[in-house]
């Protein structure tokens, strides 16, 4: 330990007289020559290390490409199971139609016609269980009609009583390549009619303007049998074949995946697909391998430039750095060490200007620390508050209005993006404070649960039901535009009225209907549908309006 101590007190060598400035010279040179040493035996491994990551990044790309390409088809896929399903949703909520029930044909026609205002070039037929066409949207009401030429579907129909999706199909009349959805019309608990839309296979075509995708990608759509229903380029030419057989016989065992293959214009691609587990109809998207080849290229030498470019860079700056190396980084060893203990931290006088920089950085440090600190204990007080909120109303167990507000937010933002429809439903009951006034508020209490129970008895459970305050409700209609929301509308104000409600006997509700629009914001369509709501107090009670233009257009 004494020898340590005498070498700790001595002078450095270069600092004897007997050495003088030249050994003092000779040392500063060694600094400059441990640098340049350091460069270059960084510079072959570095070189060995590039060379091993191009490889590897070039793998990385090629499987990036193909990640790209089942990504799209993965998310088409989802579009297009989204853009049938709004097709049978459609039909599922005409199927509900009182006008069915009561054998009001004339009326049904009618709104079959108003359902297609949003499915051009589509029709709406209903048949029996023999086939024998009922009403077809496309012949006026009273038409003579034949009997289905898709009589399996309407087999399908009655026997399973599910919703069906057939395959591409060349129309007898029009020798348009049609796609059918098929849904049952349930009466006393079995089917009645089998209710089906016919879409033109060129509607899907609508799915490709969903992405900016890269102009030599094709994109082309199978039905649950492997017929092209569509495809980005030259869909009239290969509508209607089949794909070759080897990709159709590993499509038969995976569901999604990537692979080479020649394409129907002969050219070899890399081509990943996605079959839907909900309707069996699968999404292609390929490139050209050419193509493919030449991209990967034109990285390659990007790569390869910039790589050349930073490594002289780097070798450059490197070579330049000759600063002399201090002790004095030791001085920051306490303030850390009192940092780390949460202690105050005190400076003492640094000689260089970067120690000095670190040295206030650990104080920013701690005094970031300390106001870290506060903040996440102020973070937990208000989580502790928000947790105490109820988000459901304690009387129906339907969401209240501060829960609503956050759903009704994101489904503004969801149709603003995606361009999805959706609307509000406004309701109450009529004469509900003379119910309580005469009957007490425990039975109205009981009446507001009773006709919760019958309002989520008729909507889906993707729909959102929230009480407004006392007797007033309010139903968020995802992917229903104002027509098909009113049709659920009535259908609710139907069963209600048709209830007898214990205690009170029969009550009605009046409904106002609002479709959300680009420029709505949380008020100005809960606004409507509220208007809405009034006017159908004011022309009665017991109905269901929609929003006019005029209350489109009002300010609130």
């Amino acid at each position: 330990m004494e020898a340590f101590a005498l070498l700790a007190d001595s002078k450095p060598v270069w600092d004897l007289p007997m050495f003088g400035k030249r050994f003092r010279h000779f040392n500063q040179l060694r600094i400059r020559s441990y640098l340049t040493a350091l460069v270059l035996s960084c510079l072959v491994p570095v070189c060995l290390s590039s060379a091993y990551l191009i490889r590897y990044s070039y793998r990385n790309r090629i499987a990036l490409l193909e990640q790209n390409l089942l990504a799209t088809a993965n998310i088409l896929s989802v579009a297009l199971d989204r853009d049938l399903a709004i097709s049978q949703t459609s039909l599922e909520a005409l199927a509900t139609s009182p006008a069915l029930a009561s054998g009001d044909m004339a009326t049904f026609h009618a709104q079959a016609r108003s359902v297609l205002k949003n499915f051009p070039d589509s029709d709406i037929i209903l048949a029996d269980a023999t086939g024998q066409q009922i009403v077809n949207s496309y012949k006026p009401f009273g038409s003579a009609l034949p009997k289905r030429g898709s009589q399996d579907s309407v087999r399908r129909i009655f026997e399973t009583g599910r919703p069906i999706i057939s395959n591409v199909f060349k129309g007898a009349v029009t020798g348009r390549y049609l796609i059918g959805v098929d849904v049952p019309v349930f009466q006393d608990a079995r089917v009645r009619y089998d209710l089906a839309m016919t879409l033109p296979a060129d509607h899907l075509s609508a799915l490709f303007l969903l992405r900016e995708l890269p102009g030599e990608w094709l994109i082309t759509i199978l039905d649950s049998g492997n017929a092209i229903a569509t495809r980005s380029k030259l869909p009239e030419r290969y509508t209607g074949k089949h794909i070759s057989p080897p990709l159709m016989q590993l499509m038969a065992v995976e569901k999604q995946g990537t692979t080479e293959g020649v394409n129907m214009e002969g050219t070899l691609s890399t081509v990943s697909f996605r079959r839907s587990d909900i309707t069996g109809w699968t999404v292609l998207v390929s490139t050209s391998k050419a193509v493919m080849a030449n991209e990967l290229k034109q990285w390659l030498q990007w790569v390869m430039a910039s790589l050349g470019v930073l490594v002289l860079f780097g070798l450059g700056l490197a070579l330049g750095i000759s600063r002399i190396i201090t002790r004095s980084v030791q001085g920051l060893i306490a303030p850390a060490l009192a940092l780390g203990r949460g202690e105050t931290v005190s400076l003492g006088h640094f000689e260089l200007a970067e120690t000095s920089e670190v040295a206030n950085a650990l104080l920013l440090a701690a005094d970031l620390l300390r106001k870290r600190e506060a903040a996440r204990e102020r973070a937990y007080e208000l989580w502790q508050e928000a947790e105490n909120k109820a988000e459901k109303d304690v009387l129906t167990g339907v969401y209240n209005r501060l829960r609503f507000n956050e759903f009704l937010s994101i489904e503004i933002a969801r149709s603003s993006r995606y361009q999805i429809p959706f609307s509000l439903v406004f309701y109450d009951i009529d004469l509900f404070k003379t119910i309580n006034d005469t009957h007490g508020h425990e039975v109205g209490d009981e009446i507001l649960k009773a006709v919760t129970r019958i309002v989520r008895q008729n909507i889906r459970e993707s729909d959102i039901i929230t009480r407004w305050g006392g007797d007033e409700f309010i139903i968020i209609l995802t992917q229903q535009n104002v027509s098909n929301s009113a049709l659920v509308a009535e259908v609710i104000r139907s069963v209600i009225d048709s209830h007898s409600f214990a205690g009170v006997g029969h009550l009605t509700c009046s409904f106002g209907v609002a479709e959300f629009r680009v420029g709505d914001t949380p008020k100005t369509l809960t606004a409507r549908a509220d208007l809405s709501l009034y006017e159908a107090k004011r022309n009665g009670r017991n109905r269901v309006e929609k929003a006019s233009a005029f209350f489109r257009n009002q300010k609130t």
